[in-house]
């Protein structure tokens, strides 16, 4: 992914300041800084959650904003995994079924995608927790969930804010190593939102965000 010229305010307040920067393939990419820099914005501008004032953003030289909405929601859905804080489990589903989600609005077939939830839940080692629903897990088992979600339609790229900031230090250091071995057996590639120094010196680069600006 190519990151041009990213240019973002809400109101009077000039929340992206014309940021630049590439993502390499099968790389671990940090991005740090104070809260209000402007990182979580930068994520989503990544994710096509939210579209940039200017600038432009590529996925394998795919001019992204160029895309029609219907298109882009495609993509979003098909290309990209996404883990944030808070988990975002629907609470009134099991786990299993939070992990089919993405796939079944993929339109994929009903029997392969549980296979396949199935199959990346016993990977993080929940195989005796699929059929409880969120409430009903730790926190650490809710990410690794959400995780899995974020996988079934098998992105390349996952985008992820604060992936490990409601989690206590065992939890968060398990989290962490189990996104450096997603990369090294599925060749994944992720962005990480992060205030987490031990996570941030454990990737291969990290950018520094301040004021809207990469340092």
């Amino acid at each position: 992914m190519k990151v041009e010229n990213i240019r973002k305010k809400y109101g009077n307040v000039e929340v992206l300041k014309g940021i630049d920067f590439e993502v390499y393939q099968k790389e671990v990419l940090a991005i740090t800084g104070p809260s209000g820099a402007g990182k979580s914005t930068l994520l989503h501008i990544m994710g096509t959650i939210e579209k940039p004032d200017e600038g432009k953003v590529f996925y394998q030289k795919l001019d992204l904003f160029k895309m029609k909405e219907k298109q882009l929601s495609a993509f979003r859905n098909q290309q990209l995994g996404f883990v944030f804080q808070f988990h975002h489990l629907l609470f009134e589903f099991t786990a299993l079924e939070n992990v089919c989600i993405p796939a079944l609005i993929a339109g994929k077939d009903k029997n392969m995608v549980k296979n396949k939830a199935e199959e990346w839940l016993n990977y993080f080692g929940l195989s005796d927790r699929m059929h409880h629903k969120p409430a009903e897990l730790s926190g650490g088992e809710q990410q690794r969930v959400a995780v899995a979600r974020a996988l079934i339609n098998d992105p390349i790229l996952i985008l992820a804010d604060e992936p490990s900031g409601n989690l206590d230090s065992k939890n968060a250091e398990e989290l962490h190593q189990l996104f450096f071995k997603l990369r090294e057996q599925f060749e994944k590639t992720f962005v990480i939102v992060t205030h987490n120094l031990s996570l941030s010196n454990l990737c291969d680069r990290c950018l520094l965000m301040k004021d809207g600006s990469l340092q």
